[in-house]
């Protein structure tokens, strides 16, 4: 009995499975958008639910819809054909997902479907790009700036514009608007404005230059010509005035020059005589130049430009004029300076500055020299020489140092040290209480250093006896000694008073010394006088 009630139970669920004829038995929710991932745009006509209709009930075989999100177009119609269903309606919305991949489906995954109705998908399409805002853009740039968008270059205009030449001037798609990846934004780049020649003849070639200049032009090649205009004026130009060139085109000049001279024979005239004679030409002394001759000192021997030939203006003329032998300097290192004074002298030269040098050489003799020995030069030419002298130094400090290290520090340095007594110091005994020179005095190497030794520093111990202890103590503290043991003994009144001291006053001991008394009891009583 419980077999035929299963039966007739599963029969009855059978008949109550319906379908619409040609679509599924049952519709569901558009899929859900994954929380994780945000559309950037979604196509205002996907349809969310689909409107139930009466359906033409019949018993059909029924389908579990599959998950169709994140397939492909294809991947998805062989999971349907696998599942008893086919691929209905393929639409796209904008979604940041990879392109081409399902994002929706309708009936909704897991739902049941009569076999062979059709399931609709939504594929994700790349979201549009934001053109980029190009003007003002050298060309390369603009492309640079395409490319990285997801974009690319279309056609390449030329426009009259006020950007600069080469740069972006206009733009389609504007900036900021939409485009497909892959997109092309054509663009139009700005073309050099044409230039008006200005005038700048009658001008001089300076005053030309600016003007050209202010006018986005250059001055171009400057060919002089001669003329009877002032020197420097512009004669013509070309392009002529008012012509339309590009910018930054060359405009050439031809500017007057006045005759240029002829070089005059100066040769077998003074220096000076040459040098008037040039003037007068609107030429100038140019180097002069010595060579030994036996012609008169200080005639010309020769010139460059030659005589006769035309040149510029104020061009230098230089001359070669004979000079009487000159002397050869002598070599006068490792004399005393006093003896090279007299070999410069009989070489027709004079000594000139001396100048100490620290050096184991004898004291006053020239350790080098300029000019050098050979070198030839003017009669009368001063040679400096460098002599030497006893290398001095700084006094090094070595007071506080014990004798032994002392004489090594001194030694080092090249001083001797000499022991010149001693004297009462806190210094440790044994140690340099002074020295002279005194630290860092300069004198000479290998000079000597008296030192003084250091021995105890004596004080004499005050008289303490009759003092209150109190007042015992501060006396030798201001005598640069301690207190030392303290003991009692009877006395006469009063008590605490000082009766006795070790050691006694006015010995001589060492600072820091520590000194004994005896304290009175005031126990003892005078004896009266009853006789």
């Amino acid at each position: 009995m419980r077999s035929a009630l299963n039966n007739h139970l599963q029969a009855w669920i059978l008949g109550v499975i319906v379908a619409v004829a040609g679509g599924p038995l049952a519709w569901a929710a558009d899929s859900p958008v994954p929380a994780a991932e945000s559309p950037v745009r979604l196509a205002q006509d996907i349809p969310t639910q689909p409107k139930m209709m009466t359906p033409d009930l019949k018993v059909l075989a029924v389908a579990v819809v599959p998950d169709l999100r994140g397939r492909t177009e294809a991947q998805a119609r062989d999971l349907l054909a696998k599942a008893g269903l086919k691929l209905g309606k393929v639409g796209q919305v904008a979604y940041q997902q990879t392109p081409g991949t399902v994002v929706r489906q309708s009936p909704a995954p897991k739902q049941t479907a009569a076999r062979g109705s059709a399931v609709n998908i939504w594929l994700a399409q790349a979201p549009p790009i934001k053109v980029p805002n190009l003007i003002g853009r050298p060309l390369k740039e603009a492309e640079a700036m395409l490319v990285k968008s997801g974009l690319k270059l279309g056609q390449v205009s030329s426009v009259s514009s006020s950007y600069p030449e080469g740069t972006v001037a206009r733009q389609s798609p504007a900036a900021n608007a939409t485009a497909d990846k892959g997109g092309a934004v054509n663009v139009w780049v700005a073309a050099a404005q044409p230039v008006k020649v200005p005038d700048v003849r009658k001008r001089h070639v300076k005053d030309a230059e600016l003007i050209l200049r202010k006018s986005g032009l250059r001055l171009g090649k400057v060919t002089p010509r001669p003329s009877d205009a002032p020197e420097g004026t512009v004669l013509s130009q070309s392009p002529s005035p008012g012509q339309s060139v590009k910018k930054d085109s060359p405009v050439n000049v031809w500017i007057a020059e006045v005759p240029r001279p002829k070089v005059p024979d100066v040769r077998k005239r003074s220096v000076k005589d040459a040098e008037l004679i040039l003037a007068k030409s609107g030429l100038r002394l140019g180097e002069v130049t010595p060579r030994p001759s036996d012609a008169p000192e200080g005639t010309v021997l020769s010139q460059s430009p030659s005589p006769g030939q035309i040149v510029d203006k104020d061009t230098p003329v230089n001359v070669w004029i004979a000079e009487v032998p000159r002397p050869k300097v002598p070599d006068v290192r490792k004399r005393p300076v006093k003896e090279a004074e007299l070999i410069l002298a009989k070489s027709g030269l004079r000594l000139g500055e001396l100048t100490p040098r620290p050096s184991d050489a004898p004291e006053g003799t020239v350790l080098s020299q300029s000019p050098s020995p050979g070198q030839i030069v003017d009669k009368d030419t001063p040679v400096n020489v460098w002599v030497a002298e006893a290398a001095r130094l700084k006094v090094p400090d070595v007071v506080g140092r014990p004798l032994k290290e002392a004489e090594a520090i001194l030694a080092e340095v090249g001083l001797k040290m000499r022991e010149a007594g001693r004297e009462q110091s806190e210094i440790p005994a044994g140690a340099v209480a002074r020295q002279s020179p005194a630290p860092d005095d300069v004198i000479t190497k290998g000079s000597e250093v008296r030192v003084w030794v250091a021995q105890p520093l004596l004080v004499s111990v005050p008289d303490l006896v009759g003092l209150p202890v109190e007042e015992a103590d501060r006396r030798l503290r201001e005598s640069r000694l301690e207190p030392g043991a303290k003991s009692e003994q009877p006395s006469l009144p009063p008590a605490g008073q000082v009766i006795a001291q070790k050691p006694p006053a006015g010995a001589e001991v060492k600072v820091g010394t520590r000194v004994g008394v005896v304290l009175g009891d005031g126990s003892r009583a005078q004896v009266p006088g009853i006789v």
